[in-house]
């Protein structure tokens, strides 16, 4: 979605929250570092569940109430809803903090 998006140009503002255990697990963290370079509407916000990596410098932990509304921040209106904004999850169950 993030890379149609950035093709066509879209004026649409987009913000993963990706989480992983670790650094390595990260899939396509260069093209979606490229996609944030790219294009100044795209956005990834990374945490990791079980780093022991010195170095690591991002977020800790796995997604709570807290990441979503950091990534949302300087959107127009994050707290209503509209047919021009959507939101998508993924995860097992139980994956989500409280």
């Amino acid at each position: 979605m993030a890379e149609y998006d950035a093709d066509k140009a879209l004026p649409i503002p987009i913000r993963l929250v990706y989480c992983n255990r670790s650094e390595d697990e990260i899939v396509y963290r260069h093209e979606l570092e490229a996609l944030e370079t790219q294009d100044p509407r795209f956005g990834v916000f990374h945490t990791l569940t079980r780093t022991a990596e010195r170095g690591w410098e991002g977020r800790t932990g796995r997604i709570d109430q807290a990441l979503p509304r950091e990534a949302a921040k300087g959107l127009a209106d994050p707290t209503t809803t509209s047919a021009a904004r959507r939101a998508w999850s993924s995860g097992r169950r139980g994956y989500f903090g409280p």
